[in-house]
């Protein structure tokens, strides 16, 4: 999200997930095994366990050491800088919401309907 902010890209998209534990994570796959050095479901794990592993050095080794993204880091980084499109794979709606508006990001938050359809 810092280099989409730095280098100006207007919209991102990102697949978020809950974690064992409840906490909203941005993760595309259902398990960390392509993308991490770990293994096990994402709604297996708790947020604590998650950010145990490395999910930057499969890609390539300048990336050794990224940890997994909160919701909360996202919107963060994201906010009054990137507009976000939620691709919402497996999502609390109402924290979701709850979270989104708490940041006080709505304005640049975009969830396509069919999307939805995953939500718990």
């Amino acid at each position: 999200m810092r280099v989409c902010a730095r280098d100006f890209v207007e919209w991102v998209e990102v697949d978020v997930r809950l974690t064992k534990d409840g906490q909203h994570v941005i993760i595309h796959d259902a398990s960390v095994d392509r993308t991490s050095n770990g293994t096990g479901r994402v709604d297996a794990l708790t947020l604590a366990e998650l950010k145990l592993l490395d999910f930057g050095e499969w890609f390539a080794p300048r990336f050794r050491g990224l940890q997994i993204q909160t919701r909360q880091e996202l919107l963060e980084l994201a906010k009054g800088k990137v507009n976000l499109y939620l691709d919402c794979k497996y999502v609390n709606a109402e924290i979701l919401v709850e979270e989104i508006v708490a940041a006080e990001i709505q304005d640049q938050v975009v969830a396509p309907e069919n999307s939805l359809a995953a939500i718990r």
